[in-house]
């Protein structure tokens, strides 16, 4: 997955794909999947599904599937303006923010 920066790797799972989230020193949040049959080999080049200020995010990132929903929560650490969280959602780990 090259050596960029990445910070605060998490991960979570669908019904078919592991996934690593993280962001970067750049504000850039990253995506990585890998089937589950093939998990924990096999994730591909990640990809930007969010493209931020820099420090924006940051780090400190979480993701999290709601129980008995299809919906998943996104936490991520930000310095700027000041220490913070920011917040998403998704009814696919597949999708790119907008």
């Amino acid at each position: 997955m090259g050596t960029q920066g990445y910070r605060s790797l998490t991960s979570s799972t669908d019904d078919t794909h592991a996934y690593l989230f993280f962001p970067d020193d750049h504000g850039r949040m990253y995506r990585s999947r890998t089937t589950l049959a093939d998990f924990p080999r096999g994730f591909e080049e990640p990809v930007v599904i969010l493209h931020e200020a820099k420090n924006d995010p940051f780090e400190g990132s979480c993701v999290y599937r709601m129980k008995g929903t299809n919906q998943f929560l996104l936490f991520v650490g930000c310095i700027e303006p000041g220490e913070t969280y920011r917040t998403g959602s998704a009814h696919s780990l597949r999708q790119r923010a907008a």
